[in-house]
C-alpha cells in the first residue's frame, strides 16, 4: 500500500492505493512511503476505501501539518487506531466499491468516446483552413460554401454588463467566464451568483435565445456559449462579448463555428498582446465564417444538438455514479 506523505492542501494528503500485481523493478519515490501487510486478518483494498471514505478523509486531514504545504508524518500515520470489520465484510465491502469503480470507469468511456465524435465531426463537418467544402456532408447537400464576415451574419456585438458578483438571488443569474465549463460549454449551476448593481434599468445586457457570448479575454479567451431559454434569466458580465445573430443565419450553426479549429486559430492569431490574450468586437467581426444554405446550417446543428444532448446525459449517469460512491464512502465506514 501506498501513500502521499505531501500536498498543497491537506485534503490530499495520505491518499492510498495498492498495489494488486507484482510489478518487477518497481520503486517508491521520496514523496510517499508504502506498507506491507503482515495481518492476515486485513484486507488491503478495504483499506485503501477506507481511507478514501468521508471518516479516513478527516483522520488524514487531522494527521496533516505545515501551513503552506501540508505534510504526513509518518509516525503519526502508524500510531493512528481504524477500525475493521471482519475479513469475509471486507472482502464484500472492496468488491462492491471495486464493481463501482468499473462501473465509474466505464461510464468515463463513454463519455471520452462520444467527446470524440464531436472532435472528428467538427473537425470533418465544417471545412478545413483553406478549403470551402467539408470532407463530410449530410445526403442532398453539395457545392462551396459562402465566406462572409462575422459581422455580416450578427445583427450585434456588445460587451457586458461591468459589475461584480454577490450571493444568487434566486432568479437572476450572472454569466461570466469561470461560468462556462471548458468542455461542454454549458452554463455551470454548481455556484450561481447574481449581478452586484440596480438592474433596474440593466435589460439590455439580459441574454435571449440564441445569444452567443465569446471570451474577450485572458487563458479562455474565445471560450464561446450559447444561451438557450432553459437557462433562466441570465445577465451576461465584461469580460464577455455577446452576439446576436442575424436571423438568416442559425444559431447554433454559428456557435458550432466558434468550437472549430479555425475560429480558434484565428482567435489564438488576433488575441496576442504585451500581458494577457485579449480580442475586441473589431477583430471578431473580421473573422472569416464560412456558411452553407440556411436549411444544410440547421440539419448541421440539429446533428450537435443531439449529440450533445447525448453526451450530457452520459455524463448526468457519471456524476450519478459517483455521488453514489461518496454516499457510500460516507456512510459504509466508522
Amino acid at each position: 500500500m501506498f501513500f502521499n506523505t505531501s500536498s498543497e492542501t491537506p485534503e490530499e494528503v495520505g491518499m492510498c492505493s495498492v498495489l494488486m500485481d507484482d510489478v518487477e523493478d518497481l520503486f517508491l519515490n521520496s514523496f510517499c512511503f508504502g506498507y506491507r501487510l503482515t495481518e492476515l486478518d486485513i484486507n488491503p483494498l478495504h483499506i485503501v476505501y477506507l481511507l478514501r471514505s468521508s471518516r479516513g478523509r478527516k483522520i488524514m486531514t487531522l494527521l496533516a501539518q505545515g501551513a503552506t504545504r501540508y505534510n504526513l508524518s509518518k509516525r503519526l500515520f502508524m500510531n493512528t487506531g481504524l477500525l475493521f470489520p471482519s475479513l469475509p465484510e471486507q472482502a464484500h465491502l472492496s468488491n462492491f466499491f471495486r464493481n463501482l469503480d468499473k462501473e465509474i470507469s466505464c461510464q468515463v468511456k463513454k463519455v471520452a468516446a462520444l467527446q470524440q465524435v464531436k472532435a472528428a465531426s467538427l473537425s470533418n463537418m465544417f471545412p478545413a483552413q483553406g478549403s470551402k467544402t467539408p470532407k463530410i456532408r449530410f445526403k442532398g447537400f453539395q457545392g462551396e460554401w459562402e465566406e462572409k464576415k462575422l459581422g455580416e451574419v450578427c445583427a450585434s456585438f456588445n460587451y457586458g454588463l461591468n459589475a461584480a458578483a454577490t450571493k444568487f438571488d434566486g432568479i437572476n443569474k450572472y454569466l461570466r467566464i469561470t461560468d462556462i465549463d471548458d468542455t461542454s460549454r454549458y452554463f455551470m449551476t454548481s455556484q450561481l451568483s447574481s449581478p452586484l448593481c440596480n438592474l433596474a434599468n440593466k435589460d439590455f445586457y439580459i441574454l435571449d435565445e440564441g445569444d452567443i457570448t465569446i471570451a474577450r479575454t485572458g487563458a479562455s479567451v474565445g471560450k464561446s456559449y450559447i444561451y438557450h431559454e432553459r437557462d433562466g434569466k441570465v445577465y451576461f458580465a465584461g469580460f464577455l462579448i455577446r452576439m446576436r445573430i442575424e436571423p438568416n443565419a442559425d444559431s447554433d450553426f454559428v456557435y458550432c463555428n466558434t468550437l472549430t479549429r479555425r475560429f480558434l486559430r484565428h482567435v489564438a492569431l488576433v488575441s496576442q498582446r504585451s500581458e494577457q490574450p485579449g480580442i475586441n468586437i473589431g477583430e471578431l467581426s473580421d473573422y472569416g465564417i464560412l456558411l452553407p444554405s440556411l436549411s444544410e446550417q440547421r440539419k448541421i446543428a440539429s446533428y450537435f444538438r443531439s449529440l450533445d444532448a447525448q453526451i450530457a446525459s452520459q455524463q448526468k449517469k457519471l456524476e450519478a455514479l459517483k455521488q453514489i460512491k461518496q454516499a457510500c464512502l460516507s456512510k459504509m465506514f466508522v
